[in-house]
């Protein structure tokens, strides 16, 4: 469900759920409200698709909300995009005169004959909603504040990349992961899409693949690794350390 409604900016137009796909764990984020400065980013992620329309009707849905006082709850987890967008939408809506619950969806649900892990909010499906309500909190005032400074320091900082650590966000720099991706690689040729996929699954791995992929890319261009056979796209590449 909200795997789906993040792709499309809401679960459908008349919709009360919105997701804001912001990705707010890379780029620039000094200014949202133009929404311009986070063009660049959307095109590298989604070549030619217009995202930032995506991204701005969202923002309207979010409006349109706001308008009928009802209760606005802001489902996130410990992945870095996910923390980083609750902590803009806290800042966001920190004059709206309406009641905020917060979801935290990073947890493990012990169900009949089974455990299971839930890393981010797009694991959750129609049948897990009833589940999670139950750990809806309300933001009270100085919490929301709380949260409304840490995005203003992030925003200040700028940093190109932001991450967590103990369910806290950082600002780092942009190459803060090629050591994990270097001791990752192996002596022999590999492809590009299969190294990610391996990293993607470590336990402590919370960020979207993306970082890996321009990484990679960034490597490529500087020399670390070297292009063994080119394919249709650079997920298909074939690479090694130099």
């Amino acid at each position: 469900m909200l795997l789906e409604a993040q792709k499309q900016g809401t679960l459908n137009k008349d919709s009360r759920i919105v997701c804001l796909p912001l990705f707010l764990s890379m780029g620039d984020i000094s200014d949202l409200a133009n929404l311009e400065s986070r063009r660049d980013l959307y095109h590298s992620l989604y070549g030619e698709f217009d995202h930032t329309s995506i991204v701005k009707q969202a923002f309207v849905q979010l409006q349109k909300i706001e308008k009928t006082s009802a209760p606005i709850r802001i489902w996130y987890s410990n992945e870095p995009d996910e923390l980083c967008g609750m902590l803009f939408i806290s800042w966001m809506l920190r004059d709206w005169n309406v009641n905020i619950c917060t979801i935290q969806c990073s947890r493990s649900i012990a169900l009949p004959g089974h455990t299971t892990l839930y890393k981010n909010s797009t694991n959750l499906s129609l049948e897990d909603v009833p589940i999670f309500l139950s750990f809806s909190q309300e933001l009270e005032q100085p919490l929301a504040a709380h949260f409304a400074n840490l995005w203003e320091c992030l925003a200040k900082k700028n940093s190109e990349l932001r991450v967590t650590e103990n369910g806290a966000v950082r600002s780092v720099s942009i190459d803060y992961f090629d050591k994990l991706i270097l001791k990752s690689i192996l002596q022999q040729p590999f492809q590009v899409s299969h190294l990610v996929a391996d990293i993607m699954k470590q336990p402590l791995w919370n960020m979207n693949d993306f970082i890996l992929f321009s990484r990679l890319r960034a490597m490529l261009e500087e020399g670390q690794l070297r292009l063994i056979e080119r394919r249709k796209s650079f997920p298909f590449y074939i690479l090694q350390l130099q």
